[in-house]
């Protein structure tokens, strides 16, 4: 008799993409080498090709899973953010305004300008102008609306995050003279800049890396954009170390969050379709 083999296909699952975790050092650079390191791992996890046949979930189980990965990332934003302005935190709270002393200590005419121009990148009204015009290109050029849902989700959810945070958790901005004059006195905690400039950008590189293959020598100069912002503030002295760097990582993870959960198993079928010539539903 003739033994049958069961044959096993991998399941489809949901595509993770898991934050790194964003260790301290006095110049940042493990944070800023862990944000870089997550957003390779969210564009590489788009990019992988899976042989199982998708089968998603729904869009309630998704949206659930979005809103709780929300309030966790919010969670943990507040934690630390309690931290740095209680008595918990002086020890941090000492080493961001001996930075920021020594930064605008090295302040010259010059870098006055330059700092000006690279805090512009992350000017909120910026973003206001770009997010729709890309929400609508990439509708129209995907003929889906879950790219589009990411950019929507990527601006709101950032934007969300530092409102609430900002008002539960005033504090005060660096002991240094503030050359963007005009903000609010206690609103140092996040960067809304960098978090704002980390979201356009970022959500910028994910679609190019996953439709627009050609373009992806863009990447490059998209994720100088943030960094370049970053430092603009620190710069300015409108934000602390810990300020911008808590921007980065909040910001990359919802990125990373929304890419598994909106774009992962979407953008595989998409490649798929475009391989066969099939036409690809909304």
């Amino acid at each position: 008799m003739t033994n049958l083999r069961d044959l096993h296909k991998p399941a489809a699952g949901t595509c993770r993409v898991l934050p790194q975790r964003f260790g301290a050092s006095r110049r940042g650079s493990a944070v800023l080498s862990g944000g870089r390191g997550m957003l390779a791992g969210m564009i590489g996890a788009l990019n992988r090709e899976d042989p199982a046949p998708d089968k998603g979930r729904g869009p309630v189980a998704t949206a659930v899973s979005v809103v709780l990965a929300w309030g966790v990332i919010l969670g943990v934003v507040l934690a630390f953010g309690w931290l740095v302005t209680h008595p918990a935190g002086q020890g941090i709270d000492a080493f961001d305004d001996e930075l920021a002393r020594d930064i605008a200590g090295e302040r010259t005419a010059d870098l006055d300008r330059v700092a000006e121009v690279a805090a512009y990148f992350g000017d909120t009204m910026v973003t206001l102008v770009v997010s729709p015009i890309v929400t609508v290109a990439v509708w129209v050029r995907q003929r889906s609306v879950l790219p589009a849902l990411f950019v929507a989700l990527a601006v709101l959810g950032v934007g969300g995050l530092y409102a609430v945070v900002t008002a539960l958790l005033p504090r005060d901005r660096p002991p240094v003279e503030i050359l963007d004059k005009g903000l609010v006195p206690t609103h140092s905690f996040p960067s809304g800049h960098v978090g704002t400039a980390t979201a356009l950008y970022g959500l910028l590189i994910v679609l190019v890396w996953v439709y627009l293959r050609a373009a992806r020598w863009l990447v490059v100069p998209l994720a100088l954009l943030p960094l370049g912002v970053a430092a603009a503030r620190l710069y300015q002295g409108a934000h602390h170390l810990s300020d911008v760097l808590t921007s980065l990582a909040y910001t990359l993870a919802w990125l990373a969050v929304l890419a598994a959960l909106v774009l992962g198993h979407r953008s595989r079928r998409e490649r798929s379709v475009s391989r066969t010539g099939a036409p690809t539903p909304a």
